[in-house]
């Protein structure tokens, strides 16, 4: 037979399981504005996560460590079907391996990867404004 915890440690659980199905305090206006301003300056109400992830963030990694007058480039192949190419979508397949985000468990394409690069560059976006989340 269970032997009964001790009064304390048994009004510490409980105490602590209210206070976890407790609702949050509400957000100060300075958390708000800095919230807003973040998810303004980093376009996440305008690009899927993959997006802005190979589209905006990671070019700025690949730029830092891998400098280079042009930035992130992106060349096409010459064949029958054409192929997203370059030093950027290598390093952004790699990356995208490395953190283990995939496409319904397959790996994203090089031309998914140039097609978030380019919308980036000239502030495309495939969202709507609307039905951002």
């Amino acid at each position: 037979m269970p032997t009964k915890p001790p009064k304390g440690e048994l009004q510490i659980g409980v105490e602590l399981l209210k206070a976890a199905l407790s609702p949050p305090a509400p957000e100060s206006e300075w958390q708000q504005k800095a919230a807003k301003k973040m998810i303004r300056e980093l376009h996440l109400k305008e690009r899927s996560s993959l997006e802005w992830l190979v589209g905006v963030e990671l070019p700025r990694v690949f730029k830092k460590f891998f400098v280079l007058k042009k930035g992130p480039s992106v060349g096409f192949s010459r064949g029958k079907a054409k192929e997203a190419l370059g030093p950027y979508i290598r390093f952004a397949e790699q990356a995208l391996r490395e953190l283990g985000i995939t496409n319904h468990g397959e790996p994203y394409s090089a031309d998914t990867i140039a097609k978030a690069l380019f919308d980036a560059r000239k502030r495309r976006s495939r969202r709507t404004l609307g039905k951002a989340k």
